[in-house]
């Protein structure tokens, strides 16, 4: 920090005073900067309704620190200083009233960003008295004599104010940004038909640079233990040690690990702390250490055995209840209770080898329903001698199931992914039935639909080929049935046309009529043979192929 010197007996300057007002801003300003940082930060500013509510809102005094030339105009005598900057404190000793609008528009919603910034403001201007050369006991009024009131304040001043942004539909308007140099503290949300703003409508700007907390309670001095002695007056702090001792037994103590709790002086429960492994555990026994009658582990709660190991288990996560050993219950009296065996195999005495859906047991799915899930390897009997055993799929692509008599003899009905197949004596396959084509194949016949397709309309239909045919050029029936040419041609006075099958003309029309007229073949095709249609001129035509 500079500091002015100054001599006795010497003329004191103007600049003295000045130079001390500029080192000791420098000084605060640096000192600030250490501690805030050198970001523009604000303190104090909170934005509260009116009271009553009203269309303004108090705006409480606070400072803004933010960085600035440290003159950037001269300062009396002193030139200005653009070369430097410092952080600079803006203040607001005074509370402030901002009157906001609602919007003129139904629906319509606007919101109001109170922003604040740092200027520097000259302020107080008199007409200062100046020393008269020529009659000293006669000051001047203002430089020469001129009357000029002068600054005499340079004041770091903090502008708060309230910027608009752009009327919208309610819930989609937005909050304008912060002009430059100044900061957004707060947002005030106005609606269309809105006569008062609450603090309902009030929220702290988004990023808003306002400080939380003081330097006061950022010490580690005040986070660290305080130590005082035993307190001897009831308005004096108690150490610890003091207070463990005026406690009286809690009903529902927190326990630390290896705190016991002891019920009583011949009945006393000692609970263990939680074990070191996974799923750590709390056990309770006796004082004598015998059996461990209880057990919290982790979500479940389990009833040990005398030797320790888990009995009756109960899981809170699934609700699930289960027994290590026997467990007996009573003979159930309603639909929802246990059955024991020999409660069941009472019921079940007189229903041996007898279908029966045991609905009044409580069970629906059981031996002999109309449709029951089977197991591997069930059997089905149907009667004393015709047992019927349905076999588990095989492992193989297209699973199956095969159903045969009790002597593994033959094996009457196969089925096999989407067939159904009725085997040969021998276990091949005789009859196959392919649900996913309609297709049914024989032995030594490749397939029934392959036999029935050479005759001709079996799955053909008619088209019409005229775009792809031309009257003199030969073409083949390629498929493996018959197909039926339809060939219509309008054929000129004395004009011929002729139809060739494999090279030989085995159809010849002739118009004789003495005018144009339509002239038709209808002709089948077998398999392999080539067609051809002739016609003299250059007639129009029609051709339609059943194939």
């Amino acid at each position: 920090m500079d500091r002015q010197i100054v001599y006795p007996g010497a003329i004191p300057l103007e600049t003295d005073i000045l130079n001390t007002n500029k080192n000791m801003m420098v000084a605060l300003s640096k000192l600030a900067a250490a501690v805030l940082g050198i970001g523009t930060i604000a303190n104090g500013f909170a934005v509260t309704q009116t009271a009553p509510a009203s269309l303004q809102i108090n705006v409480a005094p606070g400072e803004i620190y933010a960085l600035a030339n440290i003159d950037a105009t001269a300062f009396s005598s002193l030139a200005a200083d653009t070369t430097h900057s410092i952080l600079k404190q803006g203040i607001a000793l005074d509370a402030q009233l901002l009157t906001l609008t609602a919007p003129a528009t139904i629906g319509y919603s606007v919101n109001y960003l109170i922003q604040a910034s740092y200027q520097d403001q000259d302020a107080n201007a008199v007409a200062l008295p100046y020393y008269n050369s020529s009659n000293p006991s006669q000051p001047w009024s203002g430089p020469n004599n001129s009357g000029q009131a002068q600054y005499t304040t340079r004041k770091g001043v903090a502008v708060v104010q309230a910027k608009a942004g752009i009327a919208t539909t309610t819930g989609s308007q937005q909050t304008p940004a912060p002009d430059s140099g100044y900061i957004g503290l707060y947002v005030v949300t106005v609606a269309y038909g809105q006569t008062t703003i609450t603090s309902g409508n009030i929220s702290q700007y988004s990023g808003a640079p306002i400080v939380n907390s003081t330097l006061l309670g950022q010490s580690p001095a005040f986070q660290n233990p305080v130590i005082v002695p035993n307190a001897t007056q009831s308005q004096h702090a108690m150490p610890f040690g003091q207070a463990q001792g005026q406690f009286a037994p809690i009903a529902n103590p927190v326990l630390t690990g290896g705190a016991k709790v002891h019920i009583a002086a011949n009945n006393n429960l000692e609970v263990l702390a939680p074990n070191t492994g996974p799923g750590s555990r709390i056990f309770a026994r006796n004082d004598s250490g015998v059996p461990t009658r209880l057990e919290l582990q982790a979500a479940q709660v389990i009833l040990s055995t005398n030797s320790g190991t888990d009995g009756l288990v109960y899981d809170s996560t699934t609700g699930n209840l289960s027994v290590a050993g026997t467990a007996s219950v009573s003979n159930a009296t309603s639909n929802s209770h246990a059955v024991n065996l020999g409660q069941m195999n009472s019921s079940l005495a007189g229903k041996a080898n007898t279908a029966t859906t045991l609905a009044g047991y409580g069970i629906t799915d059981g031996v002999g329903v109309n449709s029951p899930t089977l197991q591997t390897s069930a059997k089905v009997h149907i009667s004393t001698d015709r047992n019927l055993e349905i076999i588990a799929p095989n492992t193989g692509a297209g699973g199956r199931i095969i159903a045969r008599d009790d002597h593994l003899a033959l094996t009457r009905l196969e089925l096999q992914g989407a067939s159904v197949i009725f085997p040969l004596s021998s276990g091949a396959d005789g009859l196959v039935f392919t649900a996913s084509t309609g297709d049914v194949a024989l032995p030594g016949i490749t397939s029934l639909l392959g036999t029935l397709g050479a005759i001709f309309g079996i799955t053909q239909s008619t088209a019409d080929f005229t775009s792809s045919r031309a009257l003199g050029t030969t073409y083949y029936n390629t498929t493996p049935r018959p197909i039926l040419i339809e060939c219509c041609i309008f054929l000129g006075a004395g004009g011929t046309q002729r139809l060739y099958k494999n090279g030989l003309n085995t159809q010849t029309f002739t118009n004789n009529t003495g005018s144009a007229s339509y002239m038709t073949f209808d002709t089948m095709i077998l398999p392999g043979q080539s067609y051809a249609i002739t016609a003299s001129g250059s007639p129009s035509y029609t051709w339609y192929e059943t194939r």
